[in-house]
């Protein structure tokens, strides 16, 4: 059911005209080719469909936050594009600026067509994850955070240089 519901509104959101767009203050983010696939779901008849080379997004759904890691003391400042993350420390330094999603390996969008982060939570045993030989190689003194997007992917950030490692998505 919840896929029926997805393929919904997708479709949906993909056949609003031009003026519906910009009176409900839509924006058009393009789709990469290659990432049709991943972002429209599939033909569920077998017909060929020529999905649109973009999908509609709302930007109210990017909301500036903030998360203070009781472990360090430093402040993570998410800013009101919903992608860009800062790192202050307690003494009020900006450490640095990134933006996860831009900067990761994550080839295609997925469920939204402009992932913004949504919550930002401690992250304990970057021990615990398991790469391959040309994967992340991750500074285990370091302190990382999780981060999640409103796609349902997620990843880690290390608090010392801002390094994003893409994990997954649900």
């Amino acid at each position: 059911m919840n896929k029926l519901i997805s393929v919904i509104i997708i479709l949906a959101a993909s056949t609003v005209n031009a003026k519906e767009a910009e009176k409900n203050n839509l924006i058009k983010v393009p789709i990469r080719p290659e990432c049709k696939s991943i972002f429209y779901p599939p033909d569920m008849d077998g017909k060929s469909r020529k999905w649109p080379d973009y999908a509609l997004w709302d930007p109210s759904a990017a909301k500036p936050s903030a998360f203070k890691d009781p472990r360090t003391q430093n402040t993570f400042y998410v800013e009101s594009d919903g992608r860009h993350l800062a790192a202050i420390n307690s003494k009020g330094k900006l450490l640095w600026v990134r933006n996860p999603f831009e900067e990761s390996e994550v080839q295609c969008e997925y469920r939204s067509p402009h992932p913004v982060i949504t919550e930002i939570k401690i992250f304990e045993n970057p021990e615990s994850l398991k790469f391959s030989e040309d994967g992340p190689k991750l500074n285990l003194k370091h302190k990382f955070i999780m981060i999640y997007f409103d796609s349902s992917q997620f990843g880690i950030v290390d608090q010392e240089n801002g390094d994003y490692v893409w994990l997954g998505q649900n």
